[in-house]
């Protein structure tokens, strides 16, 4: 690889610029300062020569209030985020793997509709709000492999639910990030009805198998039993909550369950009744 650069001078004399783009060199600090035009600002993946260590720590966007891509992946912002109050037209952020520590708060920013926050492995709370259209028009919103409490992964659900953007893709698993709360996983089927999808970090779930009862049958009597991972807790939790598949947390679909007078949980299938009937394959 040849030389990377070090640092640039003198940006600000190039008033009508909109696109600025150095990744992959060396940078250690970047001024946008005042630079009012620019809607573009790519300066990822700057590394200290020959180390692969990140090297940008401090990136100046005041007065850029045109902006509305901003990448930094793989920078150095342990001491702290920057400053993007100015940078009011942002749509797409990305600060993955950026070292940050602690709490964020983006709310400032009116027009999110993407943000990528992955790999920050010391970052336990990401402040958003239900007014950003974060997600819209299928968007992504990656925010794993971090360190989220659950109070943090249940308010970035609750807010997302509480907004009223469609067709959406949130990634909380990974990491550290916890697995959600009550109030986070009623967000859940909010966002479920909303056509989201999202990759939520395991709970501790139980396996079962659900033997799938028709009504002119006997119990087992059919081959179908399938495996099913279901959030821990009681029956009814289990019925009116979620259950696991893979390695995404999903609603139940609609008619999957229903809770009879005596508090089993029963679940329906292609229209057809049946029950959870044992913690073992059928027929041991």
């Amino acid at each position: 690889m040849g030389a990377t650069i070090t640092s640039f001078t003198g940006l600000q004399n190039l008033t009508n610029i909109q696109s600025f783009q150095a990744d992959y060199n060396s940078l250690t600090s970047v001024d946008f300062s005042g630079m009012s035009s620019l809607n573009l600002i790519d300066v990822d993946r700057n590394d200290i020569p020959g180390t692969g260590t990140d090297s940008l720590t401090s990136i100046n966007v005041s007065g850029c209030t045109s902006l509305e891509t901003l990448r930094v992946s793989d920078s150095n912002f342990s001491a702290g985020f920057p400053d993007l109050s100015d940078c009011t037209s942002l749509q797409f952020i990305d600060f993955d793997d950026c070292n940050l520590v602690g709490s964020v708060d983006i709310t400032n920013l009116p027009l999110l509709t993407t943000i990528d926050f992955s790999g920050n492995t010391e970052l336990t709370e990401l402040i958003i709000s239900r007014t950003q259209p974060i997600g819209f028009d299928a968007n992504e919103v990656i925010v794993s492999n971090c360190a989220f409490t659950q109070t943090t992964v249940d308010n970035i659900l609750l807010e997302l639910a509480s907004g009223s953007v469609e067709d959406g893709y949130i990634d909380l698993s990974g990491g550290t990030n916890s697995t959600p709360g009550e109030i986070g996983r009623d967000s859940l089927f909010v966002l479920n009805s909303r056509n989201w999808s999202f990759d939520i970090t395991n709970g501790n779930h139980t396996m079962i198998n659900v033997a799938y009862e028709l009504l002119q049958t006997n119990i087992c009597a059919s081959n179908y039993t399938v495996d099913r991972y279901i959030v821990s807790g009681s029956t009814i939790e289990v019925g009116n909550r979620l259950y696991q598949n893979s390695d995404a947390w999903n609603p139940a679909i609609d008619g999957w369950y229903r809770i009879d007078g005596d508090g089993s949980v029963k679940f329906e299938v292609s229209g057809s009744k049946g029950e959870i009937i044992s913690t073992a394959p059928c027929g041991v």
